[in-house]
C-alpha cells in the first residue's frame, strides 16, 4: 500500500517538467507576441507555420485549453487548405495533445490514431515514434499498462535508438509502466537502460529521476542496499546544484524505503525533513504528498491518534492545494481575456469589408430590424423567465443535496467506533467537493451570462444563450452526481455499534437467499444456481443482526451481479452459480459466498475493500458496499479475505469468534 502511485508520481514529473523553472508569464507574453504578427493578409502558409509555433507554448504550461482547442481546429483547416499533408498529420496530433490536457482520453486516442496512419504513409520516423509515445502515456494514465508498453515499444523499435533523448524518456516511461504492472524487476532493467542514455546525453536532471525511479524498483524487490546507492547519489546531486524540491522528493523517497524495511524511526527523521523544507518553500503539492506519508506511518505504528491527526491534516492541505490551483487558473484566465481581446481584433479586421456592405444597406431594412428587437425584445424576456425558473431548481437542488450532506454525515460520524472510519468521512467530503465546486462555479457563469445577455447586441446573444444553456446543463449533471453520491451513501449507512446479540448464522443466510430468488435468472433467462450447504446446529455469533445481514446480502448481491454480467459476455456453455458455505472449525465459524463470475482482476486485489472504489459502470454503483462489509467485521473482531482465481471465480470468507 504505501508504493501505490509512485510510478505515476514520476510520470507526471517527467511530462510537467516539475523541477524546470519556467513560467506560464513567459509563455504568455510570447503567445502575446505571435498574435501581434497575425493577419488576415498573410497568405495560409505563413498563418500555419505562425499557428504551429502557437500551439507548442500552450502545450507547454497548463493555460487555458478552450483557446488551445480553438487554434488546433484552425491550424487543421488551414493544413486541409494548403493541401500537406505532414501539416494535417501535425494538426491531427497537436489536436489528440490538447485532449490530454482535457482529460479526454477517448477523444485523444481517436487523434493521434489519425495522425499515427499519415505518418506512416509519410514514413515520418520521428512523428511515429512520437505519437506511439502519447497513446503510451495515455494508456498509462487511464492504467492500462500492458496497452501502454506495447506502444512504448513499438516507439522505441521505430527510433532505434537514433534519438538518445527521446530513447531515454520511452525507456524510462515503459520501465514505470513495467512496475505499475506488478513487473518491478523488468521495470528497473528498462530503467537502467534510460539511466545509460541519460548519462551518454549529459542530462543530469534526467540520471537523479532515473536513480529516483530505479530506487523505488528496487525498494519493491527488497534490494535496499542497492536503492540506497542511488538515492544517495540523487541526494548528493539535489544538495550541490541547490535545489529543494528535489530533496523533498529524495527524503520522502527515502522514508518509504525504511518504512518498507520496518525502520520507522529513520523514515520518520527522513518525512520530517522532506516535510520541513517542504514547508519553508510553501510547496503545498509536496506537503501533501509528504503527509500522506505520514499518515500511512504512524498507521503501520499503530499510534492511532497521530495517524488520524495527520490525514487530517492531509486533507487540509489537499484543500489547500486545490483552492491554490483554483487561483492560478483565475490567473491565467486573466491573461487569456488579453488574447482573446487580440482574437476579437483580428476577427473584426476580417469581417471589415462584409460590416462596409452591411451599412450600405442599412438603412433599407431598419423598419424590419424594428420589428426583429421587438420580437427580440419579448423572446428576452420569455428567456429571462425560464432562466431564473432553472437557477431556482438548481439552487433547490443545491441546498437539498446540502441538507442530504450534513445529515448522512452526522449519521457515519455517531456511528464511528475505529479510526478508519474517521478517513471514510474525509474520502465522502472529497469526493463530494468537486460537484459541489462545480455547480457552484457554473452558477455564478449563468449570472454573469444571464447579466451579458441584458446587454448584449442582438447578434451576441445566440452565443451568450448558447453558453448559458451549457452552464445550467452541468449545473444539473454535477446536482445529480452528487445526490447519486449520497443516495449510495444512505444505501449502505447502518449502525455498526448497535445492540448485539446471539443470531443464528444460518438462519440469517437461508432469509438472504429467499429473498434473492426471484432475481435469479440472467437476461438471456438462464437460471442461476444459488445453493446453500449449511452446517446445522453452529453456535451463535454476537453481533448486531442489522449488520450481519448487509455483510451477507452484500456479498450475495455482488455474486448475482458478476454471473449475470460474464452471462453477457459467454452465452453459450455458461451454466451460473453461486454456492454459500459454513463450517465449524475449532471455535471459528467459517462463512463464504463463492461464485464463478469470472473472478477479479488481479490488478484490483488490493483495492477491493477501499473506500468507492468500484469497477461497476456509472450509476451501478459506489464503490462502498465492500469497504463497509470490511469495517462492520473489523468492529466485530471477524476477518473477511478473498480466494481468487481470475477468470473464473472468487470467493469470499469470512471467519467469525464464537
Amino acid at each position: 500500500m504505501i508504493f501505490r502511485g509512485k510510478w505515476s508520481i514520476c510520470v507526471l514529473i517527467l511530462l510537467s517538467g516539475y523541477f524546470s523553472k519556467a513560467d506560464d508569464t513567459t509563455n504568455v507574453n510570447k503567445i502575446n507576441q505571435l498574435l501581434k504578427q497575425y493577419n488576415p493578409a498573410l497568405n495560409d502558409t505563413t498563418t500555419f507555420s505562425l499557428i504551429s509555433k502557437i500551439i507548442p507554448l500552450y502545450l507547454e504550461k497548463d493555460l487555458y485549453n478552450d483557446s488551445l482547442m480553438l487554434w488546433c481546429e484552425r491550424s487543421m483547416k488551414l493544413a486541409v487548405l494548403i493541401n500537406d499533408k505532414h501539416a494535417v498529420a501535425d494538426a491531427w496530433y497537436h489536436k489528440g495533445r490538447s485532449y490530454i490536457k482535457k482529460q479526454e482520453h477517448t477523444h485523444a486516442f481517436d487523434s493521434f490514431f489519425k495522425a499515427l496512419e499519415i505518418y506512416l504513409d509519410l514514413n515520418d520516423k520521428k512523428g511515429i515514434a512520437s505519437t506511439y509515445m502519447q497513446m503510451g502515456v495515455v494508456s498509462y494514465v487511464q492504467k492500462n499498462y500492458h496497452e501502454a508498453i506495447r506502444n512504448f515499444d513499438d516507439a522505441i523499435e521505430v527510433l532505434k535508438e537514433s534519438d538518445v533523448k527521446k530513447s531515454a524518456t520511452l525507456h524510462y516511461l515503459k520501465g514505470l509502466a513495467m512496475s505499475e504492472s506488478g513487473d518491478p524487476s523488468g521495470g528497473y532493467e528498462e530503467l537502467k537502460i534510460a539511466y545509460i542514455y541519460k548519462q551518454t546525453a549529459g542530462d543530469s536532471a534526467g540520471i537523479s529521476e532515473c536513480r529516483m525511479a530505479m530506487a523505488e524498483a528496487l525498494t519493491s524487490l527488497h534490494r535496499f542496499s542497492e536503492a540506497t546507492i542511488y538515492l544517495e547519489q540523487s541526494l548528493n546531486y539535489f544538495t550541490l546544484t541547490k535545489n529543494p524540491e528535489g530533496l523533498v522528493w529524495i527524503y520522502s523517497a527515502m522514508g518509504r524505503m525504511e518504512l518498507t524495511q520496518g525502520h520507522h524511526m529513520i523514515a520518520e527523521d527522513c518525512l520530517m525533513k522532506a516535510d520541513s523544507i517542504a514547508s519553508t518553500l510553501g510547496n503545498l503539492f509536496l506537503r501533501v504528498k509528504v503527509g500522506k506519508q505520514f499518515a500511512e506511518l504512524y498507521e503501520q505504528t499503530l499510534d492511532y491518534p497521530k495517524a488520524f491527526h495527520s490525514l487530517k491534516k492531509y486533507y487540509l492541505l489537499k484543500d489547500s492545494l486545490f483552492d491554490s490551483k483554483n487561483a492560478q487558473t483565475i490567473s491565467n484566465l486573466r491573461s487569456q481575456v488579453e488574447m482573446e481581446k487580440q482574437l476579437a481584433q483580428i476577427n473584426l479586421l476580417e469581417q471589415k469589408s462584409k460590416t462596409e456592405h452591411i451599412f450600405n444597406i442599412a438603412l433599407i431594412i431598419i423598419s424590419s430590424l424594428l420589428v426583429v428587437l421587438a420580437i427580440g425584445w419579448y423572446k428576452r424576456s420569455k428567456f429571462r423567465h425560464e432562466v431564473n425558473l432553472k437557477l431556482t431548481a438548481a439552487n433547490n437542488d443545491l441546498q437539498a443535496t446540502l441538507k442530504s450532506l450534513k445529515e448522512a454525515e452526522e449519521q457515519i460520524v455517531q456511528s464511528e467506533k475505529m479510526a478508519s472510519l474517521g478517513r471514510l468521512s474525509s474520502g465522502i467530503a472529497h469526493e463530494l467537493r468537486n460537484p459541489l465546486n462545480f455547480i457552484q462555479n457554473f452558477t455564478q457563469l449563468s449570472k454573469e451570462s444571464l447579466s451579458e445577455l441584458q446587454s448584449a447586441e442582438e447578434k451576441d446573444k445566440e452565443v451568450i444563450g448558447q453558453e448559458l444553456s451549457f452552464s445550467l446543463d452541468k449545473v444539473h449533471h454535477h446536482a445529480l452526481k452528487a445526490g447519486d453520491i449520497i443516495n449510495s451513501m444512505l444505501k449502505h449507512s447502518i449502525q455498526l455499534s448497535g445492540e448485539t446479540e446471539l443470531i443464528n448464522v444460518n438462519a440469517m443466510i437461508r432469509n438472504c437467499i429467499a429473498a434473492f430468488q426471484p432475481d435469479l435468472s440472467t437476461e438471456d433467462g438462464k437460471k442461476i444456481e444459488l445453493s446453500a450447504e449449511l452446517t446445522e446446529h453452529l453456535p451463535g455469533i454476537k453481533i448486531n443482526a442489522k449488520s450481519l445481514h448487509l455483510v451477507i446480502n452484500n456479498l450475495i448481491e455482488n455474486a448475482v451481479y458478476a454471473v449475470k454480467h460474464t452471462a453477457e459476455s459467454e452465452k453459450n456453455n455458461y451454466h451460473p452459480y453461486i454456492n454459500i458455505k459454513s463450517i465449524l472449525n475449532g471455535t471459528k465459524i467459517i462463512v463464504s459466498v463463492k461464485d464463478n463470475g469470472g473472478g477479479i482482476a488481479p490488478a484490483n486485489e488490493s483495492r477491493i475493500f477501499e473506500h468507492f472504489f468500484t469497477t461497476k459502470p456509472a450509476g451501478k454503483g459506489a464503490g462502498l458496499g465492500l469497504s463497509i462489509i470490511y469495517d462492520i467485521l473489523k468492529s466485530n473482531n471477524a476477518e473477511i479475505t478473498l480466494k481468487n482465481l481470475p477468470g473464473e471465480s472468487a470467493e469470499f470468507i469470512i471467519v467469525f469468534s464464537t
